[in-house]
């Protein structure tokens, strides 16, 4: 097809002939003078038919629908602006109706729908069409603007081409192709006439952006402090941010991210905020923090009254439990806040504080320390603080734990639940914006209870989301007049299909094992930067979590230590609702434990050439050296000859699990000592009878008696 297809020019020659009325008949529409952002002058030559005497979605088709053609052009914003009016050079053989559209850009020609208004158009002869009162909101960027006659209209129009400053790109829709078409395809631009008029501002405008901050802060067995995770990630504009921190000793997982929602009770777009938190802390402290915000624009020439309506869902789960009894609960918590904004406002103070390498992310989620991140309530305070001027509504915030009951009690444990969500009822004024932003704290802190320590999961990751329908009127039903701001986040396919590896394994007791998780869409392709979530859901190691991030291949793993002694583990991975297979791995006997002795007399037979004891590092022959000299009345160097040898033991695959946390007590007692050994530490004193203890139970160990079923 080219511009000269002889259905464009018997469609064109029949808009010739209907618009072939006296011009002195004929007067344009009156034309306000706004600033002018985009102008491509006035066409000049033979141009394009506009008309929609049909119908694209009639009955029976095609035949039904051989009628219609819309035209579009792109332009560019390089910054922000609210759009008074756009213009188009045309000719119109009488009264119809036309809807004028944005579209965000699809690599060529328009993409997504954003923002559309109906006028009702009078006879006129190569005219500029002024559609005023438009007040759309964008954000810098590109965008498309369309002339779409409505469907049904009995009268046809043109645009005449060669305008002496033509936009870059030119497309067109029509019956033979039921989406649009880049006219650089067929030949030459047709140059279209067309003019975009608003008000702009020189400031970064933030239509949408989503973030996440997740923290860990172990302090276990003995005030030790083994981790310390404080990341903040995130950005403006773009579809999901998906974060991860932990270890064994706890996982935290965070994310902000963007769904479709539906507007005006029908119009879907895609920049719904959705956030979600997970928090597993097992030996320590952590939280985890997702945020996502997008604005939108009344349209309407009235103030409007609504509120905002969400989902939250998620779930509190029990620590693990065995076959007498059940590992802790710790400190459970989980917040979700609805926050409303001028949009104005919101900007203004982004761009105050969103400053330094850090940027938005540390003024949005930085402004407190790790350990307020464990609190829902002071985390939301934290964004009145920081944005309280711009709020035009105070939003809407649940807490639940199982701490502060019955202001905030979870309402059933090992079970997901929902929970409905509404601001309340607040008026944004026409042709305003506002911005909205979902925000969700998941928390824990293990507590200790004897020899136990646990924790509980806080899963709330899935969780805050648009409602059925996001914005209502006092009387429930969805208002109209409602667009988003700026171009809408590109979101990517789901994940349709996960895939566990390997089927099966055996390993030792004691020695790591990982499993790799695949995911892909529906063709197949990988799906990244996604959150996949390991459960290990019985066996000896029953109960225990893991977690990561897809990567660019659609793979995230998990690797865990079989500190549960014998028996088949039966692993599984899940993103969201979406299961993997199963897969398991057996764990079998470990090698049994070594003596000092034999490894003082067997140096050839070492699997590592050093050692860590206290804060130190030892050489293989400073190791010898303090084997060789056993006790000697130092409680000190009675400790490091047992301690030396457990470590060698579990190097050499034993199974470190009985002697866990007394080799990390073991370890701290002599870091609390300058240099090297020996300390000359009385076995009377406190300290040096903790070493005594400590030093026993390792000897215990390495004699085997306290790993009856391993294997020499």
């Amino acid at each position: 097809m080219n511009l000269t297809d002889h259905r464009i020019t018997r469609q064109l020659k029949a808009v010739m002939v209907g618009l072939g009325l006296a011009a002195s008949l004929l007067s344009p529409i009156a034309s306000a003078q706004p600033a002018l952002l985009v102008d491509t002058g006035a066409g000049s030559s033979a141009g394009l038919p506009l008309f929609g005497t049909g119908s694209t979605t009639c009955s029976p088709q095609p035949a039904c629908a051989l009628s219609f053609q819309y035209l579009a052009g792109q332009f560019t914003l390089p910054n922000g602006a609210t759009l008074d009016s756009v213009q188009g050079w045309m000719s119109v053989g009488g009264p119809m109706s036309m809807v004028v559209r944005i579209y965000t850009d699809n690599s060529g020609v328009p993409g997504t729908s954003i923002f559309s208004k109906t006028y009702g158009l009078s006879a006129s002869f190569r005219a500029w069409q002024v559609f005023s009162s438009f007040n759309p909101v964008l954000a810098p960027g590109t965008y498309w603007l369309a002339f779409e006659p409505a469907n049904g209209s009995s009268f046809q129009a043109g645009m005449p081409g060669g305008a002496p400053n033509p936009l870059p790109n030119y497309a067109f829709d029509n019956d033979g192709n039921n989406r649009y078409v880049n006219f650089s395809l067929f030949g030459q631009h047709p140059g279209l006439g067309m003019r975009v008029s608003g008000s702009t501002s020189t400031s970064p405008t933030f239509p949408s952006g989503t973030f996440t901050r997740v923290t860990q802060f172990v302090t276990c067995c003995f005030n030790v402090i083994v981790e310390n995770v404080d990341a903040i990630k995130g950005g403006i504009g773009g579809s999901e941010t998906v974060a991860f921190g932990g270890s064994e000793f706890g996982i935290q997982f965070a994310e902000g991210f963007y769904t479709s929602i539906v507007l005006n009770g029908n119009t879907v777009a895609t920049n719904g905020p959705t956030a979600g938190a997970f928090s597993y802390s097992d030996f320590g402290v952590g939280s985890g923090r997702g945020v996502s915000f997008g604005s939108f624009n009344n349209n309407l020439t009235v103030p409007q009254t609504f509120r905002v309506n969400a989902v939250l869902e998620g779930a509190f789960l029990n620590d693990t439990c065995g076959i007498l009894s059940c590992l802790p609960n710790g400190i459970l918590r989980a917040g979700a806040a609805i926050h409303v904004f001028d949009t104005d406002k919101f900007n203004a103070a982004f761009n105050a504080g969103a400053t330094g390498p850090s940027g938005g992310g540390q003024f949005l989620m930085g402004g407190y320390p790790a350990s307020t991140a464990i609190d829902p309530g002071a985390v939301f305070q934290n964004v009145a603080a920081i944005l309280g001027s711009a709020q035009i509504d105070p939003g809407r915030i649940v807490i639940l734990g199982n701490t502060c009951f019955p202001e905030c009690p979870i309402p059933v444990f090992d079970q997901f639940f929902t929970t409905p969500m509404s601001t309340g009822f607040f008026t944004v004024g026409a042709g305003k914006s506002f911005t909205v932003m979902f925000d969700v704290v998941a928390s824990g802190v293990s507590e200790t209870r004897g020899d136990t320590i646990g924790t509980g999961k806080v899963d709330f990751v899935d969780t805050l989301k648009p409602a059925a329908n996001i914005f209502t009127d006092v009387n429930g039903n969805p208002i109209t007049g409602i667009s988003a701001v700026g171009p809408q986040p590109v979101i990517p396919p789901p994940a349709t299909n996960l895939a566990l590896a390997p089927a099966t394994g055996a390993d030792p007791v004691g020695s790591t094992h990982t499993v790799t998780a695949t995911a892909t869409d529906a063709s197949a392709a990988p799906v990244s930067n996604t959150i996949v979530k390991f459960d290990i859901l019985s066996g000896p190691n029953a109960g225990m979590v893991g977690g990561g991030i897809a990567d660019v291949n659609g793979h995230a793993t998990f690797s865990y230590t079989g500190k549960g002694g014998l028996g088949t583990d039966s692993i599984q991975a899940r993103i969201g609702t979406l299961l993997s297979n199963i897969v398991q791995e057996t764990w079998q006997p470990a090698k049994c434990p070594q003596g000092q002795g034999f490894w003082k007399n067997h140096s050839n037979a070492w699997p590592v050439s050093s050692l860590i004891l206290g804060s130190q590092t030892y050489s293989q022959a400073e190791l010898l050296q303090i084997l060789g000299a056993p006790g000697q009345g130092d409680a000190s160097q009675s400790l490091a000859v047992q301690l030396i040898a457990a470590k060698l033991n579990i190097a050499n695959g034993s199974d470190p699990t009985p002697v866990r946390a007394t080799i990390i007590t073991a370890d701290v007692l002599l870091s609390g000592f300058s240099g090297k050994l020996p300390y000359s530490v009385s076995p009377s004193s406190a300290t040096g009878q903790s070493m005594t203890q400590g030093g026993a139970v390792l000897d215990q160990y390495n004699s085997g008696q306290l790993t009856p079923s391993c294997i020499p």
